[in-house]
């Protein structure tokens, strides 16, 4: 998967915390009118394992990108989107 593919994402926040990840996804993707082929368990889940670097405990302690792709999937990525997307 790649940004260029996705529909939106979500930036979160160094502070928020874990659990609040999910929703922050699923309403995300509700506002575009996406489908999301991922459960709370699942988001949570993938942003706790694939950007564990990024957490510390039940909070988030570097930004992470979670990508939503126009199909419903998600792609979590340890990096806010700004280092993402290079400056011009």
């Amino acid at each position: 998967m790649s940004i260029l593919y996705s529909a939106t994402y979500v930036e979160i926040k160094p502070g928020t915390h874990l659990v609040a990840v999910p929703s922050l996804v699923i309403d995300k993707a509700d506002n575009v009118g996406i489908k999301l082929r991922a459960d709370f368990i699942r988001i949570y889940n993938e942003t706790r394992f694939k950007a564990r670097e990024c957490v510390k405990g039940p909070r988030v302690i570097k930004p992470i990108t979670i990508l939503i792709q126009k199909n419903g999937d998600i792609e979590v990525i340890p990096q806010s989107i700004d280092e993402l997307i290079p400056k011009t």
